[in-house]
């Protein structure tokens, strides 16, 4: 008997625990439309639940809200009032995400995977600092507060800052300061948009204000010869209608004006096209120079490392620049 009273006494705080477990939970059925996902429990992305299509999870009642992520899909949150002991259950209408793009923005799908809800990406030689501290060089990730915060990409004299806000969203940051030099190439043929590129903003604005002003000048150079040839046609059709003496005089002398109008208008626009031709090709040439930080590099470079393909899954790789 005796024993038995201290099998009671064992077991019943127990069974109070488990009912008072019970009293503060809520089950959840999620309805998902992928066959796997996670659930977050009010933000907390450094604690995903790994779920099923149509999964029950017991969630405790004080919960405010529970986001879906799944891999192709927009993340759901359900603003979430539960009563202990009841059973809710969530059926979800997502947007399916058909491109990396819309993943990158829509998706914390990533964020399941990285401890961590910012990855800062830079060239293998630049320091990373954010609010002035010292990170690390060529990529970082870290888990942030919500907030503005201050990057800065250093390599030598070089210098890249830029601000950036951390909120619920995954963001990875691209801040390179050696430019790629297929990119380069391509943004050669749109002048000033290379040299931008190198950083070097003040060439390029040179080249982008002599091309427009020459395109300019080439477009009203046209526009007033187009005027004047009109003008000196009307000038022949009156003439030749004309009886008055002295108003065919004044005719020859404004055909005269319009024709010499003509011819500078016409120099004009030529004297115009061959400047932007020379300028043109001027920045092309100038444009894929390689930089004072030189290109992106292109040099043999091996090691193992940790990094996300395109649709943001981590994979270990063996990273090998050619």
């Amino acid at each position: 008997m005796t024993k038995k009273i201290m099998t009671l006494l064992f077991i019943v705080p127990f069974i109070s625990l488990a009912l008072k477990a019970q009293n503060d939970s809520s089950l959840v059925i999620s309805n998902i439309k992928s066959n796997s996902g996670f659930v977050v429990i009010d933000g907390n992305f450094n604690n995903c639940i790994e779920i099923g299509k149509k999964d029950t999870l017991v969630v405790p009642t004080k919960i405010e809200s529970l986001t879906y992520v799944q891999e192709d899909f927009k993340d759901v949150t359900v603003n979430q009032k539960l009563t202990a002991g009841d059973t809710t259950e969530n059926t979800l209408v997502s947007a399916f995400l058909a491109n990396n793009t819309d993943r990158r923005k829509y998706s914390s799908y990533a964020r399941c995977f990285w401890d961590a809800n910012l990855i800062v990406l830079t060239d293998y030689d630049s320091k990373i600092k954010i609010n002035g501290q010292y990170l690390g060089s060529e990529n970082a990730r870290m888990s942030l507060s919500e907030g503005s915060y201050i990057l800065n990409i250093e390599n030598g004299n070089t210098t890249l800052k830029k601000e950036f806000i951390v909120s619920d969203d995954f963001q990875i940051i691209d801040s390179y300061l050696r430019p790629s030099k297929s990119q380069v190439f391509k943004r050669s043929f749109i002048p000033g948009y290379a040299q931008i590129t190198k950083r070097e903003n003040f060439k390029g604005f040179v080249f982008i204000g002599i091309s427009s002003a020459l395109t300019i000048s080439t477009a009203l150079s046209v526009i007033n010869s187009e005027k004047e040839k009109n003008k000196y046609e009307d000038l022949r059709n009156e003439y030749r209608l004309s009886q008055d003496p002295n108003r065919i005089l004044q005719i020859i002398s404004e055909s005269n004006q319009a024709l010499d109008r003509i011819e500078k208008s016409d120099k004009i626009r030529n004297y115009s096209l061959l400047g932007l031709g020379l300028v043109y090709t001027l920045n092309i040439v100038d444009g894929i120079k390689p930089p004072d930080i030189g290109f992106r590099s292109d040099r043999l470079y091996v090691k193992p490392y940790v990094d996300f393909d395109k649709d943001l899954i981590p994979k270990a790789n063996i990273k090998i620049d050619f």
